[in-house]
């Protein structure tokens, strides 16, 4: 019978932390900024009037060349390699200002990232191509407009990354823009 009531007991502890409709949460598609080229994302605010919330994503980047246009973070990597592919884990939280449907995102954050890059050099006409693997992370503030709406969640803004104590990443203060489409559930 004890154990009757404990299972019970957690089911309803469960679905009552399950079930909590006036949390704002969603998933979003993202696009540049610290998700690099392609991210996904789960938005959520820390209780259903809270104006403070946190984002968790994954992101992903391809290659591109490092005299191109930069708009991924990863681009300030302290050696003059390309990077080939580029997996990262942004974390952030953020503080809302603004009306009922229309707010200032005001954050901070931490990304882990992994990549994949090849470095060109050579001696006397000898071409030397190297490939390696690197584990590195970075800092960053965002300031954005977001709009949301019943179902609908739309952030424009910008992403600054820092130059972090402790890692390679050598970027002093970038600016990469960001654009974030979700889904409230």
């Amino acid at each position: 019978m004890r154990v009757k009531r404990f299972l019970i007991l957690i089911f309803a502890g469960a679905w009552s932390f399950l079930c909590q409709a006036e949390t704002p949460r969603f998933v979003a598609l993202e696009f540049f900024g610290v998700h690099d080229l392609l991210g996904l994302s789960f938005d959520s605010r820390l209780a259903p009037d809270s104006r403070w919330g946190y984002k968790v994503g994954l992101g992903y980047g391809l290659g591109y060349r490092s005299e191109g246009l930069k708009l991924s973070p990863v681009a300030g990597f302290m050696r003059p390699e390309d990077a080939k592919s580029v997996v990262s884990l942004p974390v952030n939280v953020y503080y809302l200002l603004g009306g009922s449907c229309h707010f200032f995102e005001s954050g901070v954050g931490f990304v882990p990232y992994y990549g994949r890059f090849v470095s060109e050099s050579g001696f006397m006409g000898f071409p030397n191509t190297r490939v390696f693997d690197a584990f590195n992370y970075y800092g960053f503030l965002r300031a954005a407009y977001r709009y949301e709406g019943s179902r609908l969640l739309l952030s424009v803004g910008l992403d600054l990354p820092f130059q972090t104590p402790g890692s390679r990443f050598k970027q002093f203060l970038g600016i990469a823009p960001k654009l974030s489409i979700g889904y409230r559930f």
